[in-house]
């Protein structure tokens, strides 16, 4: 199970997954007021909690990622055909696209809706490090949406 946990830091979150089993049928027998310990393990990354998305309607468009560590985009792709999307020095190949593909770094899974498309994806799922980062490509593109995830150490 993994949740977002707010930091003491304002603007953000970390994420956080908890690393026991928790028998709840056994601890709130009987009584529901009772305290119990619940083990988690946080992940090192704050997350910026107030990232817009961006989209980008020309190719060869600089986004800047402002966080001190990598960055693991959502990436919505609209478009037709054979799509070659760049992002920073990454390359992704997108085969038969209709529509749209989602390209989702953090699952490292392509989707439209919820139809897995990895068949149609060829390359290392992009990420966009500290500084700046082109985004472009080749086919028929309209936009590109990006969810960018900003994050820190």
């Amino acid at each position: 199970m993994q949740s977002k946990k707010n930091a003491n830091r304002t603007g953000g979150y970390y994420k956080a997954r908890i690393a026991n089993q928790i028998p709840f049928e056994k601890v709130l027998r009987g009584n529901p007021h009772c305290t119990f310990a619940v083990n988690y393990r946080c992940y090192p990354f704050f997350y910026a909690a107030a990232a817009a998305d961006i989209t980008v309607t020309t190719s060869g468009t600089i986004i800047t990622n402002p966080g001190s560590v990598y960055s693991e985009p959502i990436l919505t792709v609209t478009g037709s055909g054979n799509i070659t999307l760049m992002v920073g020095t990454t390359i992704v190949e997108l085969e038969n696209i209709s529509g749209s593909i989602v390209i989702d770094s953090v699952l490292q899974e392509a989707y439209q809706g919820t139809t897995l498309m990895n068949d149609q994806m060829n390359g290392e799922f992009p990420v966009l490090k500290p500084g700046a980062n082109a985004i472009s490509w080749t086919g028929a593109v309209t936009k590109v949406v990006v969810r960018p995830n900003w994050r820190q150490l």
